[in-house]
């Protein structure tokens, strides 16, 4: 029998659907082809795309790849099913605080939501970033008085999260204990489009559509062989002007691979956040891929 409810839940992220016994047909998120090729069962939950081959057991993945955070509380109480993820053992483990509020959650009663609500606006981010995000705040605990961004894997589960002080404090950054060795913000790459690895969250969501923040100067080795895996074909280095030399590295290493690679130079004094996602993705578009010959022009100053 037909889940209508999961149907229709369906339909409000993925659009209408092609509907044939326990099956309906959508357009898939990870490939973006221009005709329904995602099949999601919705007696079993079991779901594939005929095109890209990506395929699971349980929608909520999906609904984190598309960020329609708002809708899994709904979801898990009309799921006849547990989701079942393959993952490798982890050693480390990591969580959200215990004091973490959604922002779509706050209330404007709480002079923390609207500090939090503030300073996110003051960032240049907007109500479909908190969404896509699903970015938090703390009103008390080790995190009081932070803005918090989470980063999922592939399969929808937390590999890491920042948090940053939304009040003029000496501590603005506060990252979890555990390795940095992930990659930013996964759960919402296409890799079969180029990719921008930038250092930090705020950077990655300014730039936009496949963003990767890599939370620091150097590639994790994790990225390094996802890139490979998935055989990327164009990647824009967007680091800070102070992190110069590393980005030339950078470039260096992925043109080694055979990747077509631009080394966006952010003027002095500046990052990514800062100047705004239109003139940020202005200077991509208008920046020209590297060769070995620039790579040496660029190292020598010529």
């Amino acid at each position: 029998m037909k889940n209508r409810q999961l149907i229709n839940l369906l339909e409000s992220v993925l659009g209408t659907a092609k509907n044939s016994g326990n099956e309906s047909t959508f357009n898939c998120p990870y490939c973006n082809h221009h005709k329904k090729k995602l099949v999601i069962n919705t007696v079993t939950e079991k779901w594939h795309c005929w095109v890209c081959g990506v395929k699971g057991i349980g929608v909520e993945r999906i609904f984190k790849k598309l960020g329609a955070f708002e809708k899994i509380p709904k979801l898990k109480s009309i799921s006849k099913i547990k989701t079942f993820i393959k993952h490798e053992d982890k050693s480390e483990h990591v969580s959200l605080p215990l004091e973490f509020i959604p922002l779509v959650n706050g209330t404007s009663a709480s002079p923390e939501f609207r500090n939090a609500a503030r300073y996110i606006k003051s960032r240049g981010l907007t109500k479909t970033d908190v969404l896509r995000y699903n970015i938090g705040y703390c009103e008390r605990g080790p995190y009081s008085g932070m803005v918090i961004i989470p980063s999922y894997d592939e399969d929808g589960l937390l590999n890491y999260f920042v948090g940053r002080s939304y009040y003029d404090s000496t501590f603005k950054h506060k990252n979890p204990k555990v390795s940095k060795d992930v990659i930013g913000l996964e759960l919402l790459i296409n890799w079969n489009k180029s990719i921008n690895i930038c250092e930090g969250m705020f950077d990655a969501i300014t730039i936009g559509e496949n963003s990767i923040p890599i939370f620091g100067k150097f590639l994790p080795k994790k990225l390094k062989v996802k890139i490979r895996e998935e055989k990327v074909n164009q990647v824009n280095i967007i680091l800070d002007n102070d992190a110069r030399k590393e980005a030339l590295q950078l470039c260096e290493y992925l043109m080694a691979e055979n990747i077509d690679v631009k080394m966006i130079e952010i003027p002095e004094g500046s990052d990514p956040n800062e100047m705004g996602s239109e003139k940020i993705k202005n200077l991509i578009d208008t920046t020209q891929s590297l060769d070995f010959r620039k790579i040496v022009e660029m190292k020598f100053g010529l």
